[in-house]
């Protein structure tokens, strides 16, 4: 066997100037280009993610419709139900996909002042959007909405509305 027909085991080509490159290398010594292995199980699993999340969004938007359309009438019962669908469904998908989400709730570093920072801002900016939908819906559609005027006539009325804007 000579020299030059020696087999080449644990080649592959370099995936911008199809150039020989052994395994493993993480660089082409052609091109210089860096090379990607894909890692199939990080795409299946993402795959997945964005397959839960597709479904998720899909029953949210296919709630909301189902309630905008709604023909049987708008009751505190049925605002209850379709709020109980979208209560499930997001608990659902939060058991499911806990341990994608739960480094999102890590909180390295706890301090009060940040605890404190963040309600604030919190409060701030829902103060804002509120004043901002207020005047969007006087300029635009010459009409003001709030969602205790729709339960104003029941008993608990501020109670029922604390609880649905919660819910």
């Amino acid at each position: 066997m000579e020299l030059n027909e020696m087999p080449h085991v644990n080649e592959h080509t370099c995936i911008h100037c199809q150039g020989v490159i052994k395994e493993g290398v993480l660089f082409c010594n052609h091109c210089g280009l860096r090379q990607f292995i894909p890692d199939i199980d990080d795409a299946v699993q993402k795959q997945r993610i964005l397959i839960g999340l597709s479904v998720f969004f899909g029953i949210q938007l296919l709630v909301c419709l189902i309630s905008h359309f709604n023909t049987t009438g708008h009751s505190l019962v049925s605002l209850f139900v379709f709020d109980g669908i979208i209560t499930i469904a997001t608990i659902t998908y939060a058991v499911i996909y806990s341990r994608e989400l739960k480094p999102l709730f890590r909180w390295p570093h706890f301090s009060i002042v940040k605890l404190f920072s963040y309600v604030s801002t919190a409060i701030i900016a829902a103060i804002v959007v509120n004043y901002i939908v207020k005047w969007l819906n006087r300029s635009i559609f010459n009409a003001e909405s709030y969602y205790y005027y729709a339960f104003s006539n029941l008993k608990y009325a501020k109670l029922i509305t604390v609880l649905v804007v919660a819910l």
